[in-house]
């Protein structure tokens, strides 16, 4: 769980096996909602991820995942891939 609220975290990590997948599910402030989000992996060589949030680890490694939304508010997933 990726918060862009108060109350959750924007800054998360998760471990994985190498290929495997993992969907990110991101939370919003309440009342509110981001309908244009992009997801960014820092290093591709380790993992991707899909306009939708799921992320694809490729090779052993450590990199980090950055949501952004359309008002420039963004949560960062570290990411190690084992």
């Amino acid at each position: 769980k990726v918060g862009l609220t108060k109350k959750m975290s924007n800054k998360v990590s998760y471990t994985i096996k190498k290929g495997k997948t993992k969907q990110l599910k991101i939370y919003f402030y309440k009342n509110s909602y981001s309908n244009k989000l992009t997801f960014t992996s820092t290093n591709k060589k380790i993992a991707t991820v899909s306009s939708t949030g799921k992320i694809v680890a490729k090779k052993k490694g450590q990199c980090k995942i950055i949501v952004k939304t359309y008002n420039k508010k963004k949560a960062i997933v570290t990411l190690k891939v084992k």
